[in-house]
């Protein structure tokens, strides 16, 4: 908005200073997160593009880790393993999450991701890592 306003010699001063705000706000949401999921993050620390939002949001898609009785059925609810009942029976959004933080992490290991042809393989990896993190 800014550049289309310094096209046309509009002022702009109104709208750096709504940016600089905008900014501020979401650097203190950013350190708020941070310190208050401080524990889960800490987890994995230690493997580069997982930690942030994406997988914040990610676990307030699946229940309490705790109600899964195994891996199996961890990656049932998340659609990456074949269940022969009849019924595609998983939940979509926590999928597209888990797609995401795999993009994001496999750019930083240098792992070839494409989301339109998924690496199933590799997503389901990530999946594994994220459940015994968080059972551990």
């Amino acid at each position: 908005m800014i550049t289309f306003n310094k096209k046309r010699s509009l002022p702009i001063k109104s709208l750096k200073l709504y940016e600089k705000e905008l900014i501020r706000e979401q650097v203190k949401l950013v350190y708020t997160l941070k310190r208050k999921y401080k524990n889960i993050l800490d987890r994995f620390s230690d493997v580069e593009g997982l930690g942030g939002g994406n997988l914040l949001y990610f676990l307030t898609l699946i229940p309490r880790i705790d109600s899964f009785k195994s891996t199996r059925s961890f990656l049932i609810y998340l659609g990456l393993r074949a269940v022969y009942n009849g019924r595609m029976n998983f939940n979509h959004r926590a999928r597209q999450v888990l797609i995401r933080i795999a993009m994001k992490v496999a750019k930083y290991n240098g792992v070839r991701f494409n989301p339109r042809k998924l690496n199933w393989r590799y997503l389901r990896q990530l999946a594994i890592l994220i459940y015994v993190r968080l059972r551990n």
